[in-house]
């Protein structure tokens, strides 16, 4: 898949950026959200209160991120060039 293909297809990922401070980024598991996993558990305010920056996303298809239900929109994970393998 070229870059070209993999920007017509490209997906709203939902995030939030708290804090300041060295960052983490928490990705929450299958069927969750960011909030669910993150923010009502009080992760993102816990972490901020301890000098960090949080950043937490919303997979694709998951909470406020863009719901793919066309499947030749979907991107097969072998495509996704930050995980190829190299």
């Amino acid at each position: 898949m070229s870059d070209a293909e993999l920007q017509e297809r490209r997906c709203e990922i939902a995030y939030l950026d708290e804090g300041e401070g060295e960052p983490i980024m928490l990705v929450h598991g299958f069927a969750s959200t960011k909030s669910v996993n993150w923010v009502y558990p009080t992760w993102v305010s816990e972490l901020k209160k301890n000098g960090r920056r949080v950043i937490a996303l919303d997979n694709r298809g998951h909470g406020d991120s863009a719901k793919l239900y066309d499947s030749a929109n979907s991107i097969p994970f072998r495509s996704w060039p930050a995980m190829s393998p190299r």
